[in-house]
């Protein structure tokens, strides 16, 4: 290595070297301002008032005999932090915030979250339900028929973050061992990895 860096160097690609330097630290600096910018908001959001936790399904009681043994859950495989990953946990502020901690749904991260939650909000009367939020989403394909006969079944195109967002959420669920990864791998070579996502 130390042969590899000593070497005639001319001093227009140094000075290149350090102003690109330079403009990564610049950039990283600023990248952790908007950070603190963020974490000031959910902040204020989450102390504004967090909305009422989600209900349970409503299920049969069940005694202490009929109830099975917890099976013991297997250890989370410590994930890397990606490159521009924020260096403060969100997770706190987006559960009080959400009521629900999202991120520990398998491929949904911190930034995913974020992007979700400022792209929709939290409230979800807008939709009258989960039907209408994947097609105002284009994430569920727009039949067209005429006389029963399928025209097209192509999904609508939409200029939308969170759609975005969950389409990359289902590609990172794709490389995990869970029941939904092995779910997603199946429908990929099936139908093709964009129907798939």
């Amino acid at each position: 290595m130390e042969a590899a860096l000593t070497g005639d160097y001319r001093p227009e690609p140094v000075f290149v070297l350090g102003q690109s330097l330079e403009a990564y630290r610049f950039y990283q600096s600023q990248i952790e301002r908007c950070d603190l910018q963020i974490e000031g908001v959910l902040r204020e959001l989450a102390e504004r008032g967090a909305p009422a936790p989600e209900r349970p399904p409503v299920r049969a009681e069940r005694t202490a005999a009929q109830e099975p043994p917890a099976a013991p859950r297997p250890a989370k495989k410590q994930r890397r932090p990606q490159r521009n990953e924020p260096k403060i946990d969100f997770s706190e502020y987006l559960r009080r915030l959400c009521g629900v901690d999202f991120c520990q749904v398998c491929g949904l991260h911190i930034l995913t979250v974020l992007t979700i939650i400022s792209e929709i909000g939290v409230d979800r009367s807008k939709w009258r339900n989960e039907k209408a939020f994947c097609s105002w989403l284009g994430l569920c394909p727009g039949n067209q028929i005429s006389g029963g006969k399928v025209l097209s079944s192509r999904s609508r195109k939409v200029v939308n973050r969170a759609a975005t967002a969950f389409r990359l959420a289902a590609q990172a669920l794709s490389r995990t061992d869970t029941c939904l990864g092995i779910f997603y791998r199946r429908k990929k070579a099936h139908l093709g990895p964009a129907k798939a996502n």
